[in-house]
């Protein structure tokens, strides 16, 4: 990772819901969805409230195997499209919450990738239904003309 470790949602098509602890995130532009748990969960909700990789870090003590996933979970989710580095910092630092969360989540890194909704989550609903069967079946290919 580069000396940026601070991240913002890479496009405004990327929504994100909590659920029991566990965050929901939906991409749609590509139309996948993934499955942040446990650390994932925690190091997601850091850095989209624009803490840095350092400031997440921060209270765990050297050597500890979480600092390094932490870095390993901001880079999979920029390259999953999630996140984008960026260089405007959150002005408020986290709140207890977050450390104290981070210190006491497993050191796994679960990031679950879902895409077998991804045809119907990207598709227009309406032009892409087929006229006879509705939503959400999509129009039949056309025929190629010859």
């Amino acid at each position: 990772m580069s000396h940026i470790d601070t991240f913002v949602l890479a496009s405004p098509d990327i929504a994100s819901e909590e659920f029991d602890g566990e965050f929901v995130v939906l991409d749609l532009g590509s139309g996948r969805y993934f499955s942040l748990s446990g650390l994932a969960a925690v190091v997601w909700r850091g850095l989209v409230d624009g803490h840095p990789v350092s400031m997440l870090t921060a209270g765990l003590a050297a050597g500890d195997e979480r600092i390094a996933l932490v870095t390993q979970a901001a880079n999979a989710l920029v390259g999953h499209g999630l996140l984008r580095p960026s260089t405007s910092p959150s002005a408020a630092p986290p709140t207890e919450t977050l450390p104290a969360a981070l210190a006491a989540a497993e050191p796994v890194l679960r990031i679950e990738v879902f895409d077998d909704l991804a045809d119907l989550l990207v598709a227009d609903p309406i032009h892409d239904v087929d006229d006879k069967a509705g939503w959400p079946h999509r129009p039949a290919p056309a025929e190629p003309v010859d």
